[in-house]
Order: C-alpha cells, then structure tokens, then sequence
C-alpha cells in the first residue's frame, strides 16, 4: 500500500505528463519575458556574486530587478503541484510566490556544493563510485532527530558532516545533480505505507547505477528495475523486512521545493541563456525532469510509479512551523 496522499497525486501527474509541453529556451530568448525587458548580464552577476558572497538581501533585491520584467508570477499551477501542496500542508500560493530566504538557501546550496565538486575533483568528470565514495568520507550515517532537526538543504548535510539515510540521500542526488547526473529516489514501502527503505538511480547517457546509502552497496551498470527482477543482485544485502517490501516501490524526482517555483525556473532559464551561469544548477522543473527521466523506459511503463519526493518538502515545512 502507497501513502494515500502520494496516491492521490498520481492521476493528475499521470495526466500532466500525457500532454506536458517543455518550456526551454528558444534562440537566446525565454519564453515568459518581453524582449523589451531581458534582465541584463551584469544583473545576472550581481545576483550570483550576492548568492555566494551569502549576502541573501542583495540577492533578493536584484532578482526582485531581474523577475520584474517577466511572467512568471503568471504561470498557471499544475494539479499534481497542488496535491503536493495539500500532502505536506503547503499553501498552494507557494509555487507563484516570489523568491525569498529559502530560495537563496536554495541556491547558495547549490552554489557551495557545484564548488566543492570542482575542487574535489579538479574540474573532472566523477563516476556515481567516486561521488559515494566521497559522500561517505565526508558524512557519517546515522539518526539525526526529527525534521526540524535535520538539515534544511544539502549543503547543510555536508557542513554538518551527519544526517540519516535521507538526508545522506539529499545529498548524493544533489552532487550528482550538480555533476549533470539524472537522478531518481526508490522508496521502499511495508504493507502500511511505511517507507523502511530507500535508494537512489543515477542515469547519464547510457550509463545507469544504482546506490544504496545504507548498506553500502553501488551497484555499476544496473537499474533498480534489473536489480529488482534478478534477486541475485541483491543476495545477501538486504535484510528479510525489507526483502519483502521489494515490490511496493514509488520513484521519487529529488527535486528542492524552491524548484517547483516558477520565479526560480525563470530565473534559472535566464541566468543558462544570457551565458553567465555555467556552474550550478537549481530551478529546473521537476515535471520537466520526470519527463525527462521516462524516456530511460518503454511506452508501456505505469507512470504511476514515477511521482515527487516529498522528504524535502517535509523539512522545510518542518523548519517554517519551529
């Protein structure tokens, strides 16, 4: 049994997905802005100096200049967004509001961390092996309190040097995100809608691996799909609880809630287009990247299995109600 309010969220993805139009970049230009009104390049760079300087009242003050001339306050909010928002008691407005402290924690944390993979890895190009074997020396694994005591972005997992699987999780999907990995979540679930075990897919091109945080265990060249079709490929590492929750599964996009906003997408779209931002990624559509991710599977695939990862969603909310 799935968690009913995942469930409920499903046909209306499902739907979504049936007939969903990329928004992207059109010849230098983004769809939404007047070209009268194209934010600037020297704009750009003010706002990502802000960002990474932590300087979040510049920031603010220079996207609010940026998103002025565009539409996005104006974008329409899916229904699959919306039982989202229901699911973890999130206003609804949320996914039209302007940018704001969590937005630039979004983004610094995406900037820290695009950082610290160029210099862990000299600007090269590492393997989903080289990235958990990072996470590994850098976070030590282990309870870590409710949400309101577990780390508020990914970055913030690294600081610390600690968190539980999930937010160990978090962490490894956004290096990889950064690294321009694909990445997907695999939630394991008991027979009361329970999660009791979760891993991670990373795909690049042809290249598909799967990751289990915690039982240590990376498997190179294989989808969870093929992991959980031949049960040899997991002998011997998972326990009989979990054994037997191997055919109640959900992937889960491990998008950042400022993502599902439509004044971060803009303003990421812009900041890629005018050549400025080459470094970090944020603000891409988590729609877009389920999308995205479907095509790795036949057409005859149940959609349904495919939905957003609300952990994220649950710390944040978390944290706003201290």
């Amino acid at each position: 049994m799935i968690p009913q309010d995942i469930k409920s969220s499903l046909s209306s993805l499902g739907a979504v997905l049936a007939v969903a139009v990329a928004v992207i970049l059109g010849q230098g230009a983004v769809a939404g802005w007047k070209s009268s009104s194209y934010p600037s390049a020297g704009e750009i760079k003010k706002w990502m100096t802000a960002v990474q300087k932590g300087d979040f009242d510049k920031a603010l003050s220079t996207v609010g200049e940026i998103l002025r001339g565009s539409s996005c306050y104006r974008k329409g909010i899916g229904s699959d967004y919306l039982k989202i928002a229901g699911g973890v008691g999130l206003e609804k407005e949320y996914f039209s509001s302007g940018p704001d402290f969590y937005d630039c924690m979004r983004w610094e944390s995406a900037s820290f961390i695009r950082n610290m993979m160029s210099l862990e890895f000299k600007g090269g190009h590492p393997s989903v092996e080289e990235l958990f074997r990072l996470l590994n020396r850098i976070v030590k694994v282990g309870p870590s309190g409710d949400f309101k005591q577990q780390a508020l972005t990914p970055a913030d997992v690294w600081r610390r040097g600690r968190g539980n699987t999930h937010e160990a999780a978090r962490l490894l999907c956004e290096m990889a995100f950064q690294e321009a990995y694909e990445a997907q979540t695999i939630s394991l679930y008991d027979s009361k809608g329970e999660v009791v075990h979760l891993l991670c897919e990373f795909r690049k091109g042809a290249q598909v691996d799967t990751v289990d945080i915690r039982f240590g265990k990376v498997w190179k060249g294989r989808s969870f799909a093929e992991i959980l079709k031949d049960k040899n490929l997991r002998s011997g590492i998972w326990p009989e609880n979990i054994e037997n929750c191997a055919e109640r599964f959900m992937y889960g996009i491990p998008a950042e809630p400022q993502d599902y906003k439509a004044s971060s997408q803009y303003l990421y779209k812009y900041s890629v287009a005018t050549g400025v931002n080459d470094r970090f990624r944020f603000g891409e559509d988590p729609r877009e990247r389920i999308e995205s991710y479907l095509r790795y599977f036949s057409a005859n695939e149940d959609v349904s299995r495919f939905t957003y990862w609300r952990y994220p969603f649950q710390v944040m909310t978390a944290h706003l109600n201290k």
